[in-house]
């Protein structure tokens, strides 16, 4: 969850305060703040694009068969 899903989450419960406010009171508290995996990823497989592609050839030939 985010700092700014965080603030809004706690204006809707009658405490309005700023995402940068959240943030300094969450590691003022002894708190980590983590990014998502997504954000620390460095870049993409070289052949991710052609294993997708593998895999929906793969379930197109197996649904036009007839298995699930």
């Amino acid at each position: 969850m985010s700092l700014r899903h965080v603030a809004v989450e706690l204006a809707g419960q009658g405490h309005p305060v700023s995402a940068p406010t959240v943030g300094r009171l969450l590691r003022q508290a002894g708190f980590s703040l983590q990014s998502t995996a997504k954000t620390l990823q460095r870049k993409q497989h070289p052949d991710r694009d052609a294993q997708f592609a593998y895999i929906n050839a793969q379930a197109k030939a197996h649904q036009a068969a007839g298995a699930p």
